[in-house]
Formats: structure tokens, sequence, C-alpha cells
């Protein structure tokens, strides 16, 4: 798992907070989003 750049971020978190798209596409972007906050 790479690191997110903060435009990455910022996306992944509208994603989840508008709660749009697919269950799939938001939980995709949760996982991502709680990988990178658990990086070293």
């Amino acid at each position: 798992m790479r690191e997110l750049d903060d435009d990455e971020g910022r996306r992944l978190v509208r994603i989840i907070r508008r709660g749009t798209g697919s269950v799939v596409t938001w939980r995709r972007a949760q996982m991502i989003l709680l990988s990178a906050q658990n990086m070293p």
C-alpha cells in the first residue's frame, strides 16, 4: 500500500462524506484511507 498525496486523500474523504456512488466504491475508499492513516 502506498502513501496518499493530499489531493487523493481529500477526494476520498469527500467521497466518504457524501456517501454517493456504489457501496463498493465507498468501502474501497474507506479501506484505502484507513490503511494510509495506519502507515508509520
